[in-house]
């Protein structure tokens, strides 16, 4: 995957902070951090075309961007 160059390393984070903060703001869309695997395996090809999710290989994290929230709601909502 090759990364827009308007992402920045360091804007990076990995997928368990992001659900981390979505429950501490009262997220009620995914009630377990499974129910977002969940979504991410079937949106798998959506979200890493979009530039906002990094899939982990490995022992490596899967990481995710500033915009994968967004594109998350966006999806859900179409």
């Amino acid at each position: 995957m090759k990364l827009n160059q308007g992402v920045k390393l360091n804007h990076l984070r990995p997928i368990q902070d992001w659900y981390e903060f979505h429950k501490e703001q009262g997220g009620k869309v995914f009630p377990t951090f499974a129910s977002l695997q969940w979504f991410v395996r079937q949106h798998r090809d959506s979200l890493v075309d979009a530039e906002v999710l990094i899939p982990g290989k490995g022992s490596r994290r899967t990481l995710v961007t500033a915009e994968f929230g967004p594109k998350v709601y966006e999806i859900l909502f179409k």
